[in-house]
């Protein structure tokens, strides 16, 4: 039977973009907020916690300053009602007019290799600053557009990129080098979790020079993997102390009830009462308290990332100096755990049988503090990468006098 046009493959899908680009039915965007409006635009790819960052950072440096964020497929953006994005306008002069008039953005902010030459030439015609930031290397595959790119580049203030690949590249277009700075690129970031310094006191005076290792956000499903390698430990570091912390706080009776049968000297978190100085696993009453353990702990081991269902962040152990071991379960935390891993600023098993010695290994205190001091300086490259997208900002806004 010969198919009908409705079941023609890539009909649908090319019908559904004609009926996106469709002037007839302009896009319904909220109210603009009042105030100076930078426009951040970000390629579908990019991280959305450095993205949030950037613009929680600058709406607390500059009173009534906003930020409208765009993107091609904005569907993974949902989830943050507190931001204000919606998706770029299609290659269409109805659709640009439409969406300049409503937003009139005061500063843009293009962090896409895709250079889109229409709407790119649109905004510019209103004499606003424009900067490219975080780039990688220009993409040149679209033959629409290659022809024009060099001119719409020129119209760029400054550029920021990422490699030197990158600012080969924008020269090799015209673009003029004094214009061009080399930066850290936007990543995830860390920031320390809150702390009671009083507890943290007295529980550090209470343990003393005892080795300790934390498994953070523990499921019930790894305990006994995680009792095994407190064993083994042992042998290396005979009063290693392990602080287990829950992932669920109804599963802490349980867990005591289980390592003392194992013949554990175990002991529940309280803040009424001294440590013994005998426990040799402290079981806390779930992860509420996670910033006093890390910062006590000069090794981590992430839970959920060695049964799942879910890993736990990463970034929330190496802000307060503790070194992270992890399993092959890094969702939903996979950006954050690439990043430690290519900055060879942690330990990774994927054999659950060589935890134990991983463990081991790397509660010794050279091998911790390298991991530490590494994954220290990988969480702090996200913050530097957007101080100077700040600053960028802040030269325009606040220009010095002249």
């Amino acid at each position: 039977m010969q198919s009908t046009p409705s079941s023609t493959p890539g009909v649908a899908s090319r019908l559904a973009a004609f009926l996106r680009a469709s002037p007839s039915a302009p896009a319904a965007y909220e109210k603009r907020p009042e105030g100076k409006l930078v426009w951040l635009h970000v390629p579908d790819d990019m991280p959305t916690g450095p993205v949030r960052e950037l613009c929680q950072m600058l709406s607390e440096q500059f009173d009534g300053l906003h930020c409208l964020i765009t993107a091609t497929d904005i569907s993974r953006w949902q989830k943050f009602d507190t931001l204000t994005v919606v998706q770029i306008p299609p290659d269409q002069t109805a659709a640009i007019d439409g969406f300049y008039n409503h937003w009139m953005p005061d500063m843009l902010l293009w962090a896409d290799p895709v250079i889109q030459a229409r709407i790119l030439q649109k905004y510019k015609s209103g004499n606003r600053p424009m900067f490219l930031i975080n780039m990688p290397v220009i993409d040149l595959s679209r033959r629409s557009y290659r022809r024009n790119i060099g001119n719409v580049l020129g119209q760029f203030d400054q550029a920021q990129v990422i490699s030197n690949v990158a600012a080969e590249r924008l020269q090799s277009l015209g673009f003029p080098a004094e214009k061009i700075a080399q930066v850290l690129p936007m990543s995830e970031m860390a920031w320390p979790l809150p702390d009671n310094e009083a507890r943290r006191r007295a529980v550090a005076e209470a343990l003393g020079p005892r080795p300790v290792w934390c498994c953070a956000h523990l499921r019930m499903s790894e305990l006994s993997i995680i009792s095994n390698c407190h064993h083994l430990a042992r042998k290396s570091f005979p009063t290693a102390m392990l602080i287990l912390v829950p992932a669920l706080n109804e599963d802490v009776k349980e867990i005591i009830r289980i390592l003392s049968a194992e013949g554990w000297r175990v002991l529940r978190d309280d803040t009424e009462k001294p440590i013994d100085r005998q426990c040799e696993i402290l079981v806390t009453n779930g992860p509420e308290s996670l910033g006093i353990w890390y910062r006590l702990a000069s090794v981590s081991i992430m839970g959920g990332s060695l049964n799942g269902p879910a890993s736990c962040d990463p970034f929330e152990a190496t802000a307060l100096g503790s070194a992270v071991i992890c399993g092959l379960i890094t969702f939903p935390h996979g950006a954050r755990y690439r990043q430690l891993a290519n900055g060879n600023a942690l330990a990774r098993v994927e054999d659950l049988s060589q935890l134990g010695n991983c463990l081991t290994n790397t509660l010794a205190p050279d091998k911790s503090a390298q991991l530490a001091t590494a994954a220290w300086t990988v969480g702090s490259e996200g913050v530097e990468a957007l101080s100077q997208i700040i600053e960028l900002v802040q030269n325009e806004l606040q220009p010095e006098p002249a």
